[in-house]
């Protein structure tokens, strides 16, 4: 179980939503050491997937717009997406 104090949600919510948002994936990116592969999904839950692949969404976004997000959508969309997307249905 993944878990976050209190004074540093409050804290990163003074700052702002993408602050208080970075904390949770953060938080996810640690516990997968990093990586998000076949073997350290299963330690995040759909709902912590789904925020996951936002942040990597948006980070594509930011740093190299469409054409990046065009470039890696094979692992966002296709793998990530696709199976958080399973997950809810099932």
């Amino acid at each position: 179980m993944i878990q976050i104090k209190d004074n540093i949600l409050v804290s990163a919510s003074e700052k702002g939503m993408d602050e208080f948002l970075q904390v949770f994936t953060d938080a996810y990116l640690d516990a997968i050491g990093g990586k998000l592969t076949e073997e350290t999904m299963p330690l995040l839950n759909a709902n912590q997937h789904t925020l996951l692949a936002w942040h990597f969404f948006s980070t594509e976004m930011r740093e190299g717009g469409f054409v990046q997000l065009i470039q890696n959508q094979s692992f966002i969309i296709e793998k990530l997406l696709r199976r958080c997307a399973r997950r809810w249905i099932l």
